[in-house]
């Protein structure tokens, strides 16, 4: 790990951390483009795709490493920074993914019980789910096209009996790749909207 000093300013502080702070610490070689006249970086404003970060510290300069990269071509921003400012990530955006992969682990559960079949564990279903998508992860297709319908009709050949195995493919796939794709599209599109107003009530209140 590298151990990174501050020579000028200083670094952000917990509160930063916490308040997700418009501040940064530029490295030496940041330093130089931006500021070519050899001017004080120190509570200068410098933009990062569009958003201000207002300048606290500048790090010890530690020139190129071993493999000829440069490693005073950085820039330090509090993580939650990042996160809520530049990447426009938020709590409700990880929970929706977070509840979008438990999700689909429970259709297959579900899909079984539709049909009111009886004998497996959801954790033998759960089991079977994982190398399921494990299976056809890597699958460079979008939603994994066929690979997991085939991988499906494979592992849960003894799951489903023969006259429903080809409805419980079809409404287990409406539900982990079609519904998904509808309801993903609606919360994305919402969630880019409030981002957008959001970063501009931002840009507004600095």
């Amino acid at each position: 790990i590298r151990q990174l000093k501050v020579a000028d300013g200083e670094m952000f502080t917990d509160a930063d951390i916490k308040a997700a702070a418009k501040v940064c610490i530029l490295g030496q070689t940041v330093v130089d483009y931006l500021f070519p006249d050899g001017s004080d970086p120190i509570g200068k404003v410098v933009r990062f795709n569009s958003i201000p970060f207002r300048v606290v510290g500048v790090l010890q300069k530690k020139g190129y490493n071993s493999m000829g990269m440069d490693q005073d071509d950085l820039v330090l921003a509090p993580y939650t920074t990042i996160m809520k400012r530049v990447l426009a990530i938020d709590y409700l955006q990880m929970l929706f993914a977070s509840g979008q992969l438990l999700s689909l682990m429970a259709v297959i559960f579900f899909v079984y019980h539709a049909f009111r079949l009886q004998g497996v564990s959801y954790g033998q279903l759960t089991a079977l789910g994982v190398m399921l998508y494990t299976s056809a992860a890597y699958t460079p297709l979008p939603g994994a096209s066929g690979a997991q319908e085939g991988v499906f009709a494979l592992y849960f050949a003894q799951v489903f009996p023969d006259g429903i195995r080809l409805m419980a493919l079809l409404l287990w796939r409406f539900f982990t790749y079609y519904l998904s794709l509808i309801v993903g599209a609606v919360i994305t599109l919402g969630h880019g909207i409030h981002s957008a107003r959001r970063r501009h009530s931002l840009d507004k209140g600095t």
